[in-house]
């Protein structure tokens, strides 16, 4: 082959050369990639060596793009001569020529960076952070590309923490193992367990004997099934752990006997079963946070619609034009979902259908009303605090703000919150006639009611949460108990939001979280 080349070049005139890789032959000289460089070498190369553009654009590219290369040699073969950048930048792409700078840039830097703690990638968007400081106990960075707030050390983000710890990287990933796969602690000697078969009774390595499922100790009066384990729900420890990218899950194990009563009444029951009425355990994902823009004076935990996440609204409400509220964008639990057949989905609790008497998952209910509560827990004293919500978010949201009014869950235990305003779009109430009972039994409740502002909307197109199954909530909550309650309806509004609707979000939430006047 070679020879046949050296053929070509010697019949071919000083206009014309032949392609070393395509082999196209009689090519014009103009076609011809010159590598332009005062040394030696690439004369050398650029006389012998013959190419036409085109072949050496896409041969570029495969090394950028494919490869990953920055230091991209002569395709002749055993030629160690570098293609100069500026001889390349006219034929290759914008994109190609683009990432190839980006390469050099970041060779250059791991050469003179090479040592951990110099340099780092932002968790956010992989940018490359230096510190060309010299100070090896800097800890938090902003990432000059995505104004992600991190720490340089761990690279754990550090979101609207005040105080931060260096961790190990490796032990919160293995905490959200643990988290993710529902492995339990030893009481006793706080080693991880797994159960791969068999029974909740476990005996640790460290002979202590405890329940998988509640990890409780296996006292002597139960029985070998542990049939008289009484789970708990573990509240989080902090807001931090909540807002922890890497999901330090916040496991809740629900009270299944205190609700038996509850979940036999008539008005919460039918003849068809639900998927996974009384599951184990429920893992809570990501909380995302939209920062006020102007002075902190209102706190708003917005929860999602069944199959979507926190991040579904974060945007949007990033772009309402509501200076003063901090939104909390929490992530629902991942579970069978019976109105969807039993398909996993996130989703706040479990239920058959959007009936009034439908039954639904009690205890989910109160986790995830629990779960609002402990979001908002942290707040300062003089931030006024609210919930809202769309669609089954919305449902947790009015079910919120009627645990708060009560000061009580459904199954009898304190609600530990306080709200100050609570917004439905597309939702409805969830045993909606059992909650108002409650309320009317006390005093105390009544005249929380009578105070809370309340908004309801729900477009009349609704196809989803049917207008009907929000209008009857309206009504329930249209009684002396709610004198603040606001209803707005929208026609040829589907199970949507829109400008119309959202800006009577923020004009309502504006008035009645004393915004107006605020920087």
């Amino acid at each position: 082959m070679g020879n046949t080349l050296q053929k070509h070049k010697k019949s071919e005139g000083e206009d014309n050369f032949t392609c070393e890789i395509c082999l196209e032959s009689h090519l014009p000289v103009d076609k011809k990639f010159k590598n332009s460089s005062n040394d030696k070498q690439y004369k050398e190369c650029a006389s012998e060596h013959h190419f036409c553009i085109d072949c050496i654009a896409k041969y570029i590219e495969v090394k950028v793009n494919a490869y990953g290369k920055s230091v991209i040699k002569c395709p002749k073969f055993k030629c160690d001569v570098d293609l100069e950048i500026q001889s390349c930048c006219s034929i290759v792409s914008t994109k190609v020529f683009v990432r190839w700078c980006d390469l050099l840039c970041e060779s250059e830097i791991l050469a003179k960076f090479g040592r951990h703690g110099k340099r780092v990638y932002c968790p956010g968007c992989s940018e490359v952070i230096l510190n060309e400081c010299g100070d090896d106990g800097i800890t938090r960075t902003t990432c000059p590309s995505c104004e992600k707030l991190f720490c340089f050390r761990c690279m754990i983000p550090l979101m609207d923490q005040k105080v931060h710890t260096c961790c190990n990287r490796n032990d919160l990933l293995f905490l959200d193992t643990v988290a993710r796969k529902g492995w339990t602690r030893c009481p006793s000697c706080k080693q991880s367990v797994e159960r791969t078969f068999g029974c909740n009774y476990i005996q640790c390595r460290c002979g202590n004997e405890f329940c998988y499922q509640c990890g409780l100790e296996w006292w002597s009066q139960y029985s070998t099934n542990h049939t008289n384990c009484f789970p708990h729900v573990l509240q989080n420890q902090s807001r931090e752990e909540e807002l922890d990218p890497f999901m330090l899950r916040v496991h809740s194990v629900f009270i299944g006997f205190a609700m038996m009563s509850i979940l036999g009444n008539p008005k919460f029951t039918n003849n068809t079963n639900l998927y996974n009425i009384l599951p184990a355990r429920l893992e809570f994902g990501r909380t995302f946070v939209v920062r006020p823009k102007g002075k902190h004076l209102a706190t708003v935990v917005w929860l999602h619609e069944l199959n979507q996440n926190g991040f579904s609204w974060y945007h949007l409400l990033e772009e309402l034009p509501i200076r003063n509220i901090k939104w909390i964008c929490p992530t629902a639990p991942r579970r069978r979902v019976s109105i969807y057949n039993g398909f996993p989905s996130t989703a706040w609790f479990n239920m058959l259908n959007f009936a009034e008497d439908a039954r639904v998952d009690i205890d989910c209910l109160d986790a995830a009303a629990i779960h609002v509560s402990n979001l908002l827990s942290t707040e300062p004293s003089e931030i006024k605090l609210g919930v809202g919500g769309f669609g089954m978010g919305a449902a947790v949201a009015l079910y919120s703000a009627a645990c708060a009014v009560e000061g009580k869950l459904t199954n009898g235990r304190p609600y530990p919150g306080n709200i100050s305003a609570a917004v439905g779009l597309s939702g409805w109430l969830p045993i909606a006639r059992f909650l108002m009972d409650k309320i009317i039994g006390s005093q105390e409740a009544v005249a929380r009611a009578q105070s809370l502002p309340l908004l309801l909307c729900h477009g009349k197109d609704d196809d989803f949460v049917f207008y009907e199954r929000g209008a009857n909530s309206s009504e329930i909550f249209r009684s002396p108990l709610f004198q603040k309650l606001t209803s707005r309806t929208y026609d040829r509004l589907g199970h949507a939001t829109n400008t119309e609707e959202m800006n009577e979000v923020c004009n309502w939430l504006t008035t009645n979280l004393a915004l107006d006047g605020s920087d």
